[in-house]
């Protein structure tokens, strides 16, 4: 199997795809965000070769905010798109709706632009991020009420 540079210490790393513009990587949840910018570097290295790339990963658990890595790929000139899954993770209620039915399911695009900070479009089904929630239940900054 290709190894990628996915990993880390302790992690259960596999990679797949053994194409010029494909790459993947599986990761246990162990050191949470850290495989996601070796996911995109690997990303950026196939598209500079290729002229495009897909890379997907699997069991990564919480990739941190998905713009990151948007910006990353647009510091190298590239356009990207990043969709993200979280299976079992039932964390919003639909429109009208009081119980979790949902995942956040976060989506974004990266377009460079010459000489400005590109362009980020970063979001997902939910109103707040979950993290915002979370320090708001354990006592920290107050959430802002939607309008």
């Amino acid at each position: 199997m290709e190894e990628d540079g996915f990993g880390g210490p302790g992690s259960d790393r596999r990679t797949r795809g053994r194409y010029a513009v494909a790459g993947g990587g599986r990761r246990q949840v162990r050191l949470r965000a850290t495989v996601t910018p070796q996911a995109v570097r690997i990303g950026i290295e196939k598209c500079k070769k290729a002229g495009l790339a897909a890379v997907a990963l699997r069991n990564a658990g919480h990739i941190g905010r998905v713009g990151d890595w948007a910006e990353m790929a647009a510091a190298e000139g590239l356009v990207s798109i990043h969709f993200v899954n979280a299976a079992g993770s039932l964390l919003v209620a639909p429109h009208g709706g009081v119980e979790k039915r949902l995942s956040t399911a976060p989506y974004c695009v990266g377009i460079p632009r010459q000489g400005q900070d590109p362009i980020v479009l970063d979001f997902a089904t939910s109103i707040v991020a979950e993290g915002k929630v979370l320090v708001a239940s354990r006592g920290g900054k107050k959430l802002q009420m939607a309008r």
